[in-house]
């Protein structure tokens, strides 16, 4: 798992290693003051650059039911399960993931990104 506690720019940056062929699971984990947590899912911007350049650029949501964020500190969800890269796309990828809601961003205190093989 990487874990990052400080943005750039809004985006809070990784690096995952895609090994070529491999399957995996990626999560996506936002640890987040209860308190200030606005209503609704949680909107993320997420950019994705290939080991040869290529950008993705991808906006997600994430249910979350009210009750749920007042009760819990860490949220995760799945990403994208079945992952498979090869070749020219296996290798360092970098991807940046950033709240759109401004309150949301407020009220985020780390992100983190996990990547396992199946």
């Amino acid at each position: 798992m990487v874990r990052c506690d400080e943005t750039s720019d809004g985006f809070y940056k990784f690096e995952a290693d895609f090994k070529d062929g491999c399957t995996y699971t990626t999560t996506i984990i936002a640890r987040h003051d209860a308190s200030s947590m606005p209503e609704g899912p949680l909107t993320l911007d997420v950019v994705l650059t290939s080991p040869r350049g290529d950008i993705y650029i991808d906006r997600v949501d994430f249910p979350m039911a009210v009750s749920e964020w007042k009760s819990v500190k860490d949220a995760s969800w799945t990403y994208r399960d079945n992952v498979v890269l090869e070749g020219p796309e296996s290798g360092i990828w970098k991807i940046d993931i950033r709240p759109v809601d401004s309150v949301a961003a407020r009220s985020i205190v780390a992100i983190g990104f996990l990547y396992e093989t199946m």
